[in-house]
């Protein structure tokens, strides 16, 4: 463990050396070849000495996180604020997850298929970046695209990608590029990093049933969020439950239980997180989302059950109610949650409440 500890603090003050080295290279570049007006780089991002302080910055924030969901989560997002980019995206390399869930951004550019072919495909399976413009890669939905995708490596193994795209026919500038890998390398160590920690505390923060996290973990999660970090989180609550459990025994819940952590679990983003908190009831902590991206999620989830055919033991279709709120900060959203919830169960069954968005004011742990 102390061994792993030195390595990331290593890796990470030889990650702030090069990225200040190249602050003040490029500061210099800027004021004799582009003069004072000199502000910002061709593609639209912040100026070259402003970026790299981000950078820093990242890579100092990353190192306090243990969660290697919310690292993913806070690469993406900031790929996506230093690009300029209008979604981002960490594709994970493991096979039947190889899809692209934008983390951040409303922009939908790629289908929910998994990424068999393709560059982005070559990213995952070969390890080489891509910065380019796309048309007709079987990935993509909407096009033409231009997209800049490089490899996380975690210990020399490709660990996935993360992906940033906008609507244009002109490449991301190579400025940008090298920022996409800068932040690749600040995310592979500091998933190396908090692996082991994750592991260590795993045993008290996982469901015995489902295997997903627990409220407890849930908790440590949330406070690990930026202040100004949009998050969302749904409820999710089995219909019924009770009367399953009545008619057919606690076994047959129990195989209930499972199979709906398991429709959650293959509809959600990478940087999403499901925790089981009640007998028949899931949270879904949604980091970077916004209220209609959270929306569609919490739909796919509800027709994830149909598509896997989660039913009782007498053939009836297996339902959820499901309660949305977004807000911004290191937040617990579960007041607005649990009253969206209420509402959906409410109306009967297999219905989804979005509650107003939570300001940021407002955003205090419940």
């Amino acid at each position: 463990m102390l061994s792993l500890l030195l390595s990331f603090l290593v890796s990470v003050a030889l990650i702030t050396v090069g990225l200040t080295r190249m602050r003040h290279r490029r500061s210099n570049m800027s004021r004799a070849t582009l003069g004072p007006r000199a502000g910002r780089s061709p593609s639209g991002s912040e100026s070259a000495p402003l970026v790299l302080d981000q950078l820093i910055e990242s890579s100092k924030r990353m190192r306090t996180v243990t969660s290697t969901v919310l690292i993913r989560t806070m690469t993406a997002n900031d790929a996506h604020r230093l690009m300029k980019a209008e979604m981002s995206a960490f594709i994970p390399s493991v096979p039947g997850r190889r899809r692209v869930f934008p983390s951040a951004g409303d922009h939908d550019f790629f289908v929910r298929s998994e990424i068999v072919a393709g560059e982005l495909a070559e990213v995952l399976d070969a390890g080489t970046s891509f910065n380019g413009v796309l048309t007709a890669d079987p990935a993509l939905l909407n096009g033409p695209a231009a997209v800049a995708a490089c490899p996380v490596r975690v210990r020399g193994e490709i660990a996935g990608a993360i992906l940033v795209a906008r609507s244009s026919t002109a490449p991301f500038a190579e400025v940008d590029s090298q920022m996409l890998r800068q932040l690749a390398a600040i995310c592979g160590s500091a998933l190396d990093a908090a692996s082991p920690s994750e592991e260590a505390i795993a045993p008290i923060d996982v469901d015995e049933l489902t295997r997903l996290h627990n409220r407890r973990r849930l908790d440590r999660d949330l406070g690990s969020l930026a202040d100004d970090e949009t998050v969302a989180l749904g409820l999710v609550e089995i219909d019924g439950l009770s009367q399953i459990n009545d008619r057919y025994g606690h076994a047959v819940g129990d195989e209930t239980i499972v199979a709906v952590a398991g429709a959650i679990s293959a509809r959600i983003r990478s940087t999403d997180i499901v925790y089981r908190s009640l007998a028949g009831g899931f949270n879904v902590l949604m980091p970077g989302a916004t209220a209609e991206q959270a929306m569609a999620a919490m739909l796919r989830v509800q027709h994830g059950l149909s598509e896997d055919g989660v039913i009782t033991a007498d053939g009836r279709a297996v339902t959820v109610s499901i309660g949305v709120a977004s807000g911004c900060g290191e937040i617990s959203l579960a007041t607005g949650a649990r009253a969206a919830l209420k509402e959906a169960k409410r109306r009967g069954t297999s219905h989804i409440i979005a509650a107003p968005p939570v300001a940021a004011h407002h955003t205090k742990i419940c």
